[in-house]
């Protein structure tokens, strides 16, 4: 059963001032950071972003007892 979470509005706000903050500092940081990337940096990041977590999802989903779709 999955449970429904129901957000005050002061939560919803708060939570979307967090978001933009980390935006603004990612944004901030990013043209620091694009020199410091190789080849090497981005295909642990693609592979982290897709290969890995795909499989580390598979792997806690064994004993859940989810049927398949």
């Amino acid at each position: 059963m999955i449970a429904e979470v129901v957000m005050e509005p002061e939560d919803a706000d708060s939570a979307q001032f967090s978001l933009c903050v980390f935006l603004i500092f990612g944004l901030m940081m990013l043209p620091m950071a694009v020199p410091l990337w190789d080849w090497r940096a981005l295909v642990y990041a693609l592979a982290n972003l897709s290969v890995v977590r795909m499989l580390l999802t598979a792997i806690s989903l064994i004993g859940s007892r989810l049927e398949k779709p």
